[in-house]
């Protein structure tokens, strides 16, 4: 087979040049499939690393095989360079990078799938026939023309749908689909009729979910971005929290972590006697910072003189809850990354705000219990709690110091424009 015709189209045909926007200027449906392919197949997005790459400040595409020259042909390298310019590919990757999420695992390529939710079918004369075979959109394959799953496109109608079917098709989609055994469906369909609720200010008054309703492109580009960075948020989020629980496990028994009888031997003194006896560890934490806990209250001396009085009568005394260290993620984030990369060889409007996401809602007692269930050390709830709240703020605080580099950088290459 021509290597050219792997890509299905010729350099020389003039052609409308793709944006990548999402909602209002958004691509024609014949456009973003063209140019959805092409990128794909072009950055081999199937084999992207978990995470970004980061050579200093420049983030980068990374993969998990390396990063592979399709072909060392001088002509053919002259080829891609027009064909590169046709589809925008430049634009494309800083769409795809230039976004805070972009620290929380997998979200480049979930990103570009959440791209692939289209508002209408391409028309058939913009594909060859064996192209669309017997479905109304082309599948997705790699750069040697293999089929590739858990990559296609869908449709999501703006006229005559329902909160239903938009809630469905979002949680049957294949945004996260690498990690849909740690989020069920359940959540996922929970989160997206959050999205919808919150993008169509469902809050007052809930309609029936199954009457006919229409949407605007904006509204169903943010309802899916919405949905994008919530699951995006937990995977992440749920990530963390796992691994700090092993830490625990690790530190007594294989199965169970048992509370300190000393309200001073808390969970903090439990990670750090983990580390110090674990060099492995100790290397993938090292600025894993742990906050005092709060200072605890003596009491006056007469009413010790009086505990001592009444030593033959039973005393009940307050037990101290117990603390969890405050963590800064940078080392745990990279902690997790290491161990992405090992296990994983198997999009955001540009005017969306994420500080409006509302990952504040991603409580404990809900998404733990409908997430699905997994063997984890046996921690009392009060300290899982506890972790998990902690590790809610770090990954918040991750993604906002993201998007305050994300703000410095661009507003750096505004002022030299």
């Amino acid at each position: 087979m021509n290597f050219f015709s792997l890509f299905g189209t010729s350099a020389n045909k003039t052609a409308k040049i793709p944006s990548f926007e999402q909602g209002v200027g958004h691509d024609s449906a014949d456009l973003q499939v063209k140019s959805l392919l092409y990128v794909f197949k072009r950055l081999r997005l199937n084999k992207l690393s978990s995470f970004l790459g980061n050579d200093s400040t420049i983030n980068s595409f990374k993969y998990v095989d390396g990063d592979k020259k399709i072909i060392n042909n001088s002509e053919v390298d002259s080829y891609f360079q027009k064909l590169d310019a046709m589809y925008n590919v430049e634009k494309f990757k800083q769409v795809m990078i230039n976004d805070e999420y972009r620290v929380t695992i997998d979200f480049t390529k979930n990103k570009f799938r959440s791209f692939c939710i289209l508002s209408e079918y391409p028309s058939k004369s913009t594909l060859s026939p064996q192209e669309i075979g017997s479905s109304e959109f082309p599948g997705f394959k790699d750069y040697k023309d293999r089929d590739v799953k858990h990559f296609k496109f869908s449709i999501l109608p703006l006229q005559n749908t329902s909160i239903a079917f938009i809630a469905n098709t979002l949680s049957t989609s294949d945004i996260y689909a690498e990690h849909h055994h740690k989020i069920d469906f359940n959540l996922r369909y929970q989160y997206a009729m959050d999205s919808i609720s919150k993008v169509l200010n469902m809050e007052k008054k809930v309609p029936d979910i199954d009457s006919s309703i229409s949407i605007s492109e904006t509204e169903k580009a943010t309802i899916i971005q919405y949905y994008l960075k919530r699951v995006a948020f937990f995977v992440q989020l749920n990530r963390i929290y796992e691994e700090y629980l092993k830490h625990h496990a690790l530190k007594g028994s294989p199965t169970k972590v048992s509370v300190p009888a000393s309200p001073s031997k808390s969970v903090s003194s439990l990670l750090q006697s983990y580390i110090s006896s674990n060099s492995k560890l100790t290397n993938s934490i090292s600025n894993l910072s742990l906050a005092p806990s709060p200072p605890k209250l003596s009491p006056r001396k007469s009413m010790v003189d009086l505990n001592k009085s009444r030593s033959s009568s039973p005393t009940r005394t307050l037990k101290s809850k117990p603390s969890v260290a405050k963590m800064k993620m940078d080392q745990l984030f990279n902690n997790s990354i290491n161990t992405a990369a090992t296990q994983t060889h198997q999009l955001a409007n540009n005017t969306f705000d994420s500080s409006k996401s509302d990952t504040s809602s991603t409580t404990f007692s809900k998404d733990i219990s409908l997430s699905s269930p997994k063997k984890l050390p046996e921690v009392p709830s009060e300290i899982k709690l506890d972790i998990w709240e902690k590790c809610k703020v770090a990954v918040r605080d991750k993604i906002e110091q993201e998007r305050k580099k994300i703000s410095s950088i661009s507003s750096g290459n505004s002022l030299h424009e």
